[in-house]
């Protein structure tokens, strides 16, 4: 009796103080993350969590298939897209708040090729970066994320149709689900050049000759945005981290990764 009366005690505490102004409870939120920006997220939570109480779990995938996993009902609390029209849409939908969503980083589309490892050393490119490296004798295959689920597969599509190149590469085209199987069809050798979002190669020797940084008016604006789901609307984890993406520590720990930021 003394126990069961201890612990009623307890929770009429924790209830009373929940309510006290000033007292913050640590929660948890599942932030789901385009797959270019989640080695970005991944540095962002660390920084968060340093700093707060609350915990921040990581789900990556494709913008498209993270978001026919929200509207099917998956555990996510916020949405991190590659674009801002899933967002929207979701918002038109209900299943996201509004007042949430906005711009949360202004992604760079490259053309990777990388140097060739030969007998005795590495060999040069032979060519200039640009959009030579997209001919026949140049590469064997193109690799872009697909274009249905990706909003940089979407972008380099729109870059092939601008260059009036889409017939030529259609052939050799390769695709990833994501932009990172995209990454990993040029790293591991399986394409000889493909699209890919300048975050992934953040160094300086990583892109010393070996890429091409895409002409902005090859491609509309790839806006990634961000918006808190309706599920979460009370989740406090999820509602900080979302205002911390907005600070200006996170601001320039996403353009030091390889973005740009309004």
């Amino acid at each position: 009796m003394a126990r069961a009366q201890s612990k009623r005690w307890i929770w009429a505490a924790v209830a009373f103080l929940g309510t006290w102004p000033g007292i913050a409870f640590s929660d948890s939120a599942t932030v789901a993350v385009s797959s270019n920006f989640a080695a970005t997220a991944r540095g962002l939570v660390e920084v968060f969590e340093a700093q707060n109480i609350h915990e921040i779990r990581v789900a990556t995938g494709s913008s498209g298939k993270l978001y026919a996993q929200i509207q099917n009902g998956a555990p996510f609390d916020v949405f991190l897209s590659a674009d801002m029209a899933r967002p929207e849409q979701l918002v038109a939908e209900s299943v996201a708040l509004g007042e949430t969503l906005r711009v949360y980083a202004l992604g760079r589309l490259l053309l990777w090729r990388p140097k060739v490892r030969a007998a005795g050393g590495r060999s040069e490119l032979g060519s200039s970066p640009g959009p030579g490296w997209l001919s026949k004798n140049r590469s064997r295959h193109v690799a872009l994320a697909n274009p249905e689920l990706a909003p940089y597969g979407q972008a380099s599509r729109e870059v092939l149709e601008g260059l009036n190149l889409m017939d030529e590469v259609r052939p050799r085209m390769v695709f990833g689900e994501n932009i990172g199987q995209t990454y990993a069809m040029v790293a591991t050798g399986n394409a000889t050049v493909g699209f890919i979002a300048r975050a992934q190669l953040p160094t300086s020797d990583q892109l010393d000759g070996t890429v091409w940084e895409i002409p902005l008016a090859l491609h509309l604006p790839i806006e990634q945005g961000v918006v808190q789901l309706s599920r979460a609307k009370e989740n406090a984890a999820a509602k900080a981290f979302v205002a911390y993406l907005a600070s200006d520590v996170a601001k320039e720990f996403i353009r030091k990764a390889g973005y740009e930021v309004e």
